[in-house]
Formats: C-alpha cells, structure tokens, sequence
C-alpha cells in the first residue's frame, strides 16, 4: 500500500474563523493566480473528478512548479503575521496552505506509479527532495514553532473539539519530529538527510521497476511450460509475439507472469531459472540497489541520533500503536517463537511429499501438489470461478451489506487508462435521498510502465472547504491476471488465483478506509493514522473472501456460471490455515531484516562499506528464520521497496501488528454475525471513519470494548488453542 505523508506541506492565513471542524477555506489576503492547467483548476467535472484523459507528462512540471512558488508566497506571509497566535491563525494555517500544490502532487505521485516513464522519474528525483525541502521550511522554522507552542501550552483552556485536539498535537509533535528545537546547524544537516532520502527512495523505487521491465525468459521448448496453467500460458504467448518471438513464451518479473510459473512447471530448472531472477532482483548491475540501501539505513540513523534518538525504530515506534522498540522487538520474537517449529514441521512434510531434498524453487511447485492431495482442489481450477469482474462484485457486496452503501460505476468520468473502473460511492441520508460519500478508482492489470504490486492511494483527500464537505477519491491499483486473447481469437477473461482474491479484498479494505472518512483535516482523514494500525482495515477485510455468504456471490465459473461446489468450497476453508508456519515465519522475516536495518544505531552501520557488505549483513540476519538454504548471494535487500522506498522503514511489523488486530477485531464479528449492522456501523465509525482524530489504541478499545487479545492470530491460524 502508498500513503502520501502526514502533514505533506504548509500553510495558509485563515482570518475570523470560528473553531470547527468543518472549516473554512477562504483567505482572499493571497494572491489567488495560478497556472490554469488540469492539475491546478478546480475541476468542472461531475464529483470533481479530474480530466484525467488531458493530463500527460508534460502537464506536470509547470503545475509543480507554480504550485510551489505559491506555497512558499504563502509560507512568507506565514512568517510575517504578528497577531496573536491562535487556533485559526496558526493551526489551521499549517493545516491548509499547500491546497493547490496537493492535487497537483497527489496526481503526480500516483502517475509516477501508474503510467512512469523516464521523464517521470525524473521529474520524481526533482520534486520529491524539493517537497521534503519545503516541509523542512515549515517544520524547522523557529517562529512558526514558537506560535504553536504558545497555543499547545494553553490547549486544556480553549474548548477544542476532538479533531481540533488532534490537530493541534499533530502539529506540534510534527514541529519536534522535524527538528524544530535543534540547533541550525543541526536543522541544517537534517534538512540535508530529508533531502537526499527523498531522492534516494525515488531511485530505489526507479530501480526496481527497471529491472523488473528489462527482465524477460523467453522460453521455445513446449516441455519446459507443462503444468503452467493455459492463461498463463496464452498470456506469455501473446507478450512473446507482441516482442516479436515466435513460437515462444515469454515470462517476466511481474507477479501474474512470475507467480504460475514458479507455481505450476513441471521443468525444476525453469522454476529455477525464474526463482533466482525474481529474488535477486536490483541486487546487481545498473539497477544495483545495494548501496543504495546501505546509505538509506545510514542516513535514517544519523537523523535519528541528531534528534535524540538511539536508532530510526525508536524514532518510528514513538509515533505508532507499539509506542517504543522494544514492544516491536518482543512482538516479532514472540511470533518467531510460534512460527519457526511450525515452519520446520511445514517443511518436512513437503520434503517427505517431494521425496527428495528442497530447493527454494521447489517449495511453492510441491505446496501446490501437496495441497492439492491433502484437500482435493487445484488452485489453477479455482481460477476459472474467479473472474476479476465477478470478484469484484463480491468484495463490493460484502462492504455494501455491512456498511448499507453502493457503488455505481461510471462510465462517463476520464480515466488515465481504458482498463481503470470508476465508481461513484453512495449511501441514503436520513431522508433516505442518495448522497455521494468517494469516487473510487480500480486500475487491476499490470503494464510495462506501473509499479509492481498492489496498493492503495488517494487522489484527492477528504476535506472541509468554504464549510462544505469535500470527497475523497480513492484509488485500488493492482497487477492481476489480466485477460487473455486466445490464438483461436476468443478472449479470456481475467481469471484470478486464490492468493489475487485476497488481495483484491485487502485493498478494498484500505479503499473503505479513505473512501468512508468523515475527519474534517487532511492531515487526519482516512489512512492518514499509524502505520502499525493502518493495516488493520484491509487484514479484517480478508475475512469475507471465503464466508459461506459471500462466496457464492461471485464464484460462479467464467464459462458455465455454475456456482462453485459447496463441497469444493469446503475444501478451501479447511485448507486455510495450510502451511499457517511456514507463511507467518516468511512475514516475520521480512520485520526482522527492516528491524536490523532501522533498528541498528549508526555505529553498528558505520561497518558496512561496501555492496558485498550488504548481503553479508542480510544472510545473517536472515539464516536463523529460513527453514531451507538459500544460494549464496541471494539479497532481498535490494529490492524491499516497503521499506527503503515505501515508507515502511522501521514498520513492516505493520503487517502482523494488525493481523493480531484484524483477528481479534473479527472473532466480534463471528460473536455477532459477521454481518450484523450494529457490529459493522461500531467498526465504521471507531475505525473507518475516525482516522486518526484519536489514536489508534483508543478507537481500537472503542470497537471492541477492550484491549487486543495478543493471541488471537495464533489461535486463528491454529497454532494455538
């Protein structure tokens, strides 16, 4: 998942507003004029939606640029005021002066995900330091910092409301978490840290996208692709052509090519020819993103240590639900502790069912067989009830029976691509007369220029403005199994595996938690809350994939439209906790090498010189939770975009902190019926709704009643009883 960053910029004067949370806007003080342009008028369109059809890559570097000199035309006139520092004139201010620079960005950064291209990523390496330089202006500006302490230091006295509270704390705590107190030439060498890990994410981000795009196994012999399921095989048949092969199959590094591969062929060196591209992707060459690492890991604890910090993990648990280092360090061991003997037991199994010895490419081929015997489905055969349309109108089904709103899709509003849906989301006010909460956006296929993975973001945030309510529009990207032109002429649809269903209602988890929003500040709508809590609406949200009313909904074969068998049903509910070892030990590895990176103090770092280094410092730390040898040299580092360019540093712990949440937040909903709408509107409005207008641990109490039951996801998973 991509979130743009708390308190992305600055400020503007608000004079004689009266302290609400529904604000408003208006300051006719500033100058007004910008660059018209689709990226910085304010939007005709039905919804405010973008004409996106008319925005290229060269619409973006005049409307950054003329966004930005009207931030900093308003940061000057910020700096200026003398009056009486106050709720309105001062948070506020810092709340909402960066309006036009926003929906410029939020396209721009979404773009760079979406549709990249050379001059976007360079562009990319340009704007993004020059963001963080000016949030640095804002945040490290000692005059700015003296009016909101001066309001934070009578804040008990003056009758704010929950979300102003918040913003006003935000505020500050970020004033203190940029540097504000520090001395300048401190200030000065943090501005200089923000600056060049800006700009380093970006190149690390770049990276792996370009050696995912340059790979391609281009394979002529028709027993080397037995067993890999036909649309797969017809999809890397038409890319083949499409690159001008004949008689070939073409493979890439993108999931949906990647993942039947690996899954599927009989021929062990294909399976290990793709094993070792895949996993030491960047890790060598021109796209080598080795030092690249080292010097992120560098810089974040030098930042830290100048702030008062040990390491960057104690910089970052601060801000989130764990609170210090530590509960994080003693959350992964614990489920370290679970997972590895389950693992091992995971392991032997499978080497007792292959009747040799395993190799890492070897493990996802037998786990599928194994699978297969122990419970008698196939997950090639599921495929063909999974068709992504039907998918969808089951993950849409499940929200819209919880939460009593509807999507309606949209023909008529622009789109950046012909494969993007568009949804209008609606629900009845209290005289019943349909109201529009969020636009969401769905761009599920993979193309050679969109980042791997899937993820969600916002186009626009929630907001109040002039006193009206201002909707968010919310985008799901994925890369799943597009649909296939067959050599015969007729098309297949896209036809998902298990694994894509889930994914596809994870992030529609995430959607509902920027779609539903009801906080009146930027800074604190949607998922703009912890990190370590922002998980938990998309992990709870994976529990209606395979509900007994959910499930037949959507999946209905692609060909027939014969529901799927409840007795085939069945067997995918008994399976799911197959291999439950073996897959939490793989999630919590990934928190321990992010914590031996950003947990690490600059001292122990300094050791590390060279890119040889690099993987030696991650075989160590990897070795004691891999359950099968590993080559040498292979390196996961290098192409961990979570948390050397996705904001993840120090918080891939995330994952499994909110798993624990999501179980023990659905064992009430299995309490009360998983569609029981007193259950379902508590959830919306403590978890979806709220943001982050109180921290997570207090919302979360306010939908269960209580803390978390550490131990919920182990007894889910069958580990524990």
């Amino acid at each position: 998942m991509k979130l743009s960053n708390l308190f992305f910029l600055l400020a503007t004067i608000l004079l004689g507003m009266k302290p609400t949370s529904a604000p408003s806007m208006n300051n006719p003080t500033l100058p007004t004029e910008l660059t018209c342009s689709a990226l910085l008028a304010k939007s005709q369109l039905p919804l405010g939606a973008l004409p996106y059809n008319e925005i290229t890559t060269d619409s973006f570097q005049p409307a950054l640029e003329s966004a930005f000199r009207e931030c900093y035309q308003r940061l000057d006139l910020l700096r200026e005021e003398s009056a009486t520092p106050t709720f309105t004139n001062t948070i506020e201010a810092i709340e909402a002066i960066d309006l036009p620079l926003e929906q410029a960005w939020l396209v721009f950064e979404n773009y760079t995900s979406l549709n990249a291209d050379p001059k976007l990523d360079e562009l990319s390496q340009t704007f993004t330091p020059e963001r963080k330089r000016l949030s640095n202006a804002i945040f490290m500006d000692s005059h700015l910092f003296s009016r909101v302490s001066a309001i934070y230091d009578q804040r008990d006295s003056l009758g704010l409301n929950t979300e102003q509270t918040a913003l006003l704390v935000r505020t500050y705590t970020e004033f203190l978490r940029n540097g504000a107190k520090l001395s300048d030439s401190e200030k000065k060498r943090v501005a200089e840290i923000d600056e060049r890990l800006a700009f380093l994410g970006e190149k690390f981000r770049a990276n792996v996208t370009a050696e995912v795009n340059a790979y391609e196994l281009v394979l002529k012999d028709p027993a080397q692709v037995v067993g890999v399921p036909s649309n797969a095989l017809a999809a890397a048949k038409a890319l083949a052509a499409k690159k001008g092969y004949k008689d070939s199959w073409v493979f890439t590094l993108q999931f949906p090519s990647y993942q039947p591969l690996i899954t599927f062929a009989n021929d062990r060196g294909v399976r290990e020819t793709i094993w070792r591209a895949f996993n030491t992707k960047a890790s060598s060459g021109e796209y080598d993103n080795r030092m690249n690492s080292l010097e992120i890991a560098k810089l974040n604890a030098e930042r830290a240590q100048i702030l008062g910090y040990n390491t960057h993990a104690d910089f970052i648990a601060e801000d989130r639900m764990a609170k210090n280092s530590e509960n994080v360090r003693v959350f992964l061991k614990r489920l370290a502790t679970a997972y590895l003997p389950a693992a091992k037991k995971d392991i032997e199994e499978l080497r007792e069912f292959a009747g040799h010895d395993l190799q890492p490419w070897d493990v996802a081929y037998y786990s599928e067989k194994l699978r297969e015997a122990r419970y008698a489905y196939s997950e090639d055969a599921l495929r063909e009830y999974f068709p992504l349309d039907q998918v969808m109108r089951g993950a849409l089904f499940a929200a819209e029976k919880r939460y009593g709103i509807v999507f309606v899709e949209r023909t008529d509003l622009p789109k950046w691509h012909e494969d993007v849906l568009v949804y209008e989301v609606r629900e009845p006010d209290e005289k019943g007369v349909a109201k529009t909460l969020a636009l969401f956006y769905l761009d599920p296929y993979p193309r050679e220029s969109k980042r791997q993975g899937a993820w969600m973001s916002e186009l626009q945030r929630a907001r109040y403005e002039d006193g009206k309510w201002v909707i968010p529009h919310v985008l799901n990207a994925g890369n799943f199994t597009p649909p296939v032109t067959n050599e015969d002429g007729t098309r297949t649809p896209a036809l998902l595996s298990l694994d894509e269903v889930y994914t596809v209602f994870h992030e529609l988890g995430h959607g509902l938690h920027g779609m539903l929003t009801r906080v009146g500040y930027r800074s604190l709508s949607g998922a703009n809350t912890a990190w370590d809590a922002v998980e938990l609406p998309s992990q709870i949200n994976e529990n209606w994939v395979i509900h007994k009313d959910v499930l037949p909904v959507y999946a209905k074969h692609y060909k027939t439209g014969l529901p799927l068998p409840e007795t085939e049903a069945d067997k995918v509910r008994r399976a799911q906790n197959f291999q439950a070892g073996l897959m939490g030990l793989r999630q919590v590895s990934f928190g321990m090498l992010d914590y031996a990176w950003f947990g690490s103090d600059l001292e122990v770092l300094s050791k590390l010189q060279s890119a040889d280094d690099v993987t030696v410092w991650e075989e160590k730390i990897m070795n004691p939770y891999r359950v099968i040898p590993v080559p040498a040299g292979n390196v996961m580092s290098p192409s961990f975009s979570h948390i050397f360019g996705g904001g993840y540093s120090a918080g891939y712990y995330s994952y499994k902190w909110a798993d624990v949440l999501a179980a023990d937040a659905f064992s009430v909903f299995e309490k009360n019926g998983v569609f029981d709408s007193e259950t379902s509107m508590r959830f919306r409005k403590a978890i979806l709704e709220a943001g982050r207008s109180l921290e997570p641990d207090v919302l979360y109490r306010q939908f269960k009643g209580g803390d978390p039951d550490p131990d919920a996801l182990l007894r889910k998973e069958g580990l524990l009883k």
